[in-house]
């Protein structure tokens, strides 16, 4: 019955973080979501196998929900799809079990929270490097938190995740205090300091922010964008991959989607998505050459991805930047490949590198290279203007993915303190501003031209684009040299039992003193 009791109460958690994150709104129930989960984890301190149980449960319902749906064979599909649930479920079972260790080996409780919450945010930097990018945060539920989103220029993602995962512990940590019967006058002033002073941070942090924005400098570039939804399905992708033809009519509805922009209003740029048609566009002279001439009888600049490959037979997935004359002006190769699918027929190159435009630079992000904060802020530390997320997310299918990887570029926008702009096949496309509020945002398989001005501001690098990284590092640093001496405080603990046992056994427990 109290196992019952426990995933019950995981099962609640699960459903208040799955409604306070993309694509719901309820970004309130974000601050509730994980106290019924510590509540589980606390009441099985006394078997920390329990907790690892309990968290690993809990990993694989949240993102077995999260993935259902990909387009791909059945084999395929379940196969890949129980593999990525258990790397990614490893996150919670790893700090459940970690939860378990601290409450019995730290005594003093404010110590053990504040090991909880160091172990929640290094756990979720690891696991940003480590697996495929689309884990789900705790920062994720104030995706539309405005008021607090401007946090992440100075601690990024992770920072905000810390908060949330601060609030849920207090309260968690309150809820039990009363259910114990321990709920006293000290307990109440400690939790209630702790409140104010995250508040206080907070309005620090807020006036620091409009000092800053008030030194924003106007610029008079100003460019006239139109992004291109072609909602071009997985399987079209893969009858153009057989069929020439087929690519051909792909090839030629984004033409038609780039001729219908210009119809309405002035535009200067116009962006393609990632692999737009599946087809070496700017290899093939076919397509290349009609490229170039639309670009240069409608003097309009383009960004439009590709595949190609070098001279050594090496594949890339790339993106061209063809200039308003109808000249090549620019590659941005893909640098991080995702994991297994990709990595067995593309290559990666090793530098990042801008696409220059109107003395514009351009920071180009490729598919889901956008859920990584080190990328942009990379981009940025080069002198990137603006960052561009350019994607095809067809093959995701009916998952939340498509709205994961949209919050993460509401985040990257914030975090660097700059216009993005995100163009995916299928959706969501969206233009994001340096405060992270999502402008023309499109809705998931439709076609649509979003046109929109861009006013660009010269803002510079942030904390979080110059420091953020390596802060992360040295916190990461920090909680594995605390870790370790921890680990060396059971060994000892564990030879001064071994010790005593042995002198109860040779001289008897009557003699011993």
């Amino acid at each position: 019955m109290e196992h019952f009791k426990k995933i019950v109460l995981c099962l609640i958690s699960i459903s208040l973080f799955t409604l306070s994150i993309p694509p719901f709104h309820w970004n309130f129930l974000g601050w509730i979501a994980f106290v019924p989960f510590y509540i589980v984890i606390v009441k099985s301190k006394h078997r920390v196998s329990d907790g690892l149980l309990y968290g690993l449960i809990f990993g694989m319902i949240l993102y077995g929900l999260a993935y259902v749906g990909i387009y791909k064979s059945l084999p395929l599909r379940i196969m890949g799809i129980t593999v990525i649930i258990l790397f990614q479920s490893f996150f919670y079972a790893s700090h459940s079990y970690f939860v378990g260790l601290i409450l019995k080996l730290v005594s003093k409780k404010y110590n053990q929270y504040l090991m909880i919450l160091l172990n929640w945010v290094v756990l979720e930097f690891l696991s940003n490097k480590i697996f495929f990018g689309f884990s789900m945060y705790a920062s994720m539920s104030q995706y539309e938190n405005y008021s607090l989103l401007y946090l992440a220029q100075y601690m990024g993602m992770f920072g905000i995740s810390f908060l949330v995962i601060t609030v849920n512990l207090l309260i968690a940590h309150g809820y039990l205090m009363l259910r114990e019967e321990k709920w006293n006058t000290n307990g109440i002033v400690k939790i209630g300091v702790i409140f104010m002073a995250l508040i206080f941070i907070l309005i620090g942090f807020e006036v620091n922010n409009q000092r800053i924005a008030s030194k924003q400098i106007e610029t008079s570039r100003q460019i006239n964008v139109a992004l291109l939804q072609g909602n071009v399905s997985d399987l079209d992708y893969k009858l153009g991959d057989r069929n020439f033809s087929y690519s051909d009519q792909l090839f030629a509805k984004y033409l038609r989607l780039s001729a219908q922009s210009l119809e309405s209003s002035e535009v200067d740029l116009i962006i393609w998505p990632e692999t737009s048609i599946h087809r070496y566009m700017l290899r093939l002279s076919e397509y290349r050459n009609r490229l170039l001439q639309f670009a240069r009888d409608n003097q309009v600049a383009m960004l439009v991805g590709s595949q190609d490959f070098d001279e050594m037979g090496n594949q890339y997935n790339s993106v061209f930047l063809i200039s308003s004359e109808g000249s090549l002006e620019g590659k941005y190769d893909k640098t991080r490949l995702f994991p297994f699918t990709e990595k067995a027929y593309t290559a990666a190159r090793g530098e990042l590198e801008l696409l220059e435009w109107q003395e514009l630079k351009l920071g180009i992000n490729i598919c889901f290279e956008s859920n990584f904060p080190e990328h942009s802020a990379q981009l940025v530390r080069q002198g990137a203007d603006l960052l561009c997320v350019l994607s095809n997310n067809g093959a995701f299918g009916l998952t939340r993915i498509p709205y994961f990887t949209s919050a993460f570029s509401i985040f990257r926008a914030v975090e660097n303190r700059k216009y993005l702009i995100q163009v995916m096949n299928t959706g969501i496309s969206q233009i994001i501003t340096p405060m992270g509020v999502s402008l023309k945002r499109t809705k998931l398989f439709t076609e649509e031209v979003v046109h929109f001005q861009l006013p660009l501001k010269a803002s510079g690098s942030t904390f979080y684009s110059l420091y953020g990284e390596f802060v992360w590092w040295i916190l990461t640093i920090v909680f594995i040299l605390i870790t370790v001496s921890l680990w060396f405080r059971i060994k000892q603990n564990r030879r001064i039992d071994t010790l005593v046992n042995f002198l109860r056994t040779s001289k008897g427990e009557d003699n011993f003193v």
